[in-house]
């Protein structure tokens, strides 16, 4: 479901990045079904592969594994991204410290809402107004309570589809759920 659901493609570049065994360590579930419901009908449907594991833990290992490899990582952190000349493959970054940070590849992980990172307008993200909402959640069911709360099968993600959207369910590891 969404973030917490790998597809084999996905795999394929974890393990070419030298991550997955890290993250397959982390448990969660190998996906074999998708099961589908659209008001009345229901479709279940084999899956070729995948894995569901939390964003949470995964996160924490892709960040762990770029930062080993030499990355730095700025949380809470407001940056300036500088002009570059065209000939340059490097750009430059100033945080709201004053620090400068040079480098090739930049990723911003800001989210929608942020403000961009570019004065340019062709790099500036715009949200039309009557987009749809996006929510991901992840809760751990409280012991003696995982039954009352939904009998959910490891491997299968869960759909509900309506005109409107639609709401994901997957067990990730240690019994957690993620929804979207």
């Amino acid at each position: 479901v969404c973030g917490a659901c790998l597809n084999g493609d996905a795999i394929s570049g974890l393990r070419r990045a030298g991550v997955w065994s890290s993250i397959e360590a982390i448990g969660g579930h190998p996906l074999h079904q998708y099961s589908i419901r659209a008001g009345s009908s229901r479709a279940l449907l084999s899956l070729p592969g995948g894995h569901a594991v939390s964003r949470l833990a995964m996160d924490q290992v892709l960040t762990e594994s770029a930062t080993n490899a030499g990355a730095d990582l700025l949380t809470d952190t407001a940056v300036t991204i500088c002009e570059a000349k065209p000939e340059s493959e490097v750009r430059t970054a100033i945080d709201n410290h004053g620090n400068r940070y040079h480098s090739k590849i930049m990723i911003a992980a800001n989210g929608l809402t942020s403000k961009p990172v570019s004065n340019r307008a062709a790099e500036q993200i715009v949200v039309r107004a009557d987009s749809r909402i996006g929510l991901g959640a992840h809760w751990v069911p409280v012991e003696g309570d995982h039954g009352s709360l939904m009998q959910l099968a490891a491997g299968v993600i869960y759909m509900a589809v309506g005109r409107s959207g639609y709401v994901g369910l997957v067990l990730t590891e240690g019994g957690s759920v993620n929804l979207a």
